[in-house]
């Protein structure tokens, strides 16, 4: 009875423990590096927050850092974004999040505005709207960030996880500040439960066999 609760309890950990260690590998997440892992296209640029002309300084205890990426809305029929696809190679049926630190000036109103996860080779698509968030009310204040995520299931099929950043449609408003900015992007996966499950249940096989 002892030994069966030993294995139970094993089994157990086994299963809590996996979904905290597994992850994806992201590079260049602050954006310190260059644009180094990244493909920017449109209208979007890796902007210096601590260069003077603007608000963001790496003083800001919320998001602490010198660059991010900024997305120029006030370019007139704009569009653009970031991608990066996970070097790791996909796990199928994982759970992947895409999260970042946004921060929204008044004036940046795009028609469309999404945080997506790509699922290459499958043709799919899971994509967050971020058009419902509300702006900052102080696009002088570097406190004022959002984190926004995306969440999804690698389905069959799937070859690389892509991680993008995209918006399209801005109008130029004169006298209006009307940037996004972004820093701080992270990757994870996590496996589905069944597979935890799995997991388990080959932890306590394997000890029977060796009894």
């Amino acid at each position: 009875m002892k030994t069966n609760m030993k294995l139970i309890g094993l089994a157990a950990a086994s299963a809590m423990i996996l979904p905290m260690t597994a992850g994806a590998a992201l590079v260049n997440t602050s954006f310190e590096n260059g644009t180094t892992g990244w493909t920017l296209f449109g209208n979007v640029a890796r902007e210096n927050w601590a260069d003077g002309d603007n608000h963001y300084a790496d003083t800001n205890a919320d998001n602490p850092a010198d660059y991010g990426m900024a997305l120029q809305g006030w370019i007139e029929g704009g569009s653009g974004g970031f991608f990066q696809d996970d070097p790791s190679p996909p796990i199928i049926g994982n759970t992947y999040t895409f999260s970042a630190n946004m921060h929204f000036e008044p004036g940046f109103d795009p028609t469309t505005f999404k945080i997506k996860l790509e699922w290459i080779g499958a043709g799919m698509t899971t994509s967050t709207n971020l058009l419902g968030f509300t702006p900052g009310s102080n696009p002088s204040d570097p406190n004022e960030w959002t984190q926004v995520s995306v969440s999804g299931v690698a389905p069959a099929g799937t070859t690389a996880v892509r991680a993008t950043v995209y918006f399209d449609g801005t109008t130029n408003v004169a006298g209006v500040n009307q940037a996004a900015r972004v820093d701080n992007v992270s990757l994870t996966n996590v496996p589905e439960p069944s597979s935890i499950a799995l997991l388990a249940l080959g932890t306590i096989g394997f000890f029977i066999r060796r009894r």
